[in-house]
């Protein structure tokens, strides 16, 4: 898939999340939970 180096301390890193349909779905209920406990937001009828 990628050929990655680490050539110094100083080098930049790609993190390639292509696939992760799972952790967008928690990541989102996660936000969605932390703003229900806190009042944020509002709903909408779609």
């Amino acid at each position: 898939m990628f050929n990655i180096r680490i050539l110094s301390k100083d080098d930049i890193t790609i993190f390639d999340a292509t696939g992760m349909a799972l952790l967008d779905i928690l990541t989102a209920k996660t936000m969605l939970d932390l703003a229900n406990e806190k009042g944020l937001g509002s709903e909408a009828d779609i």
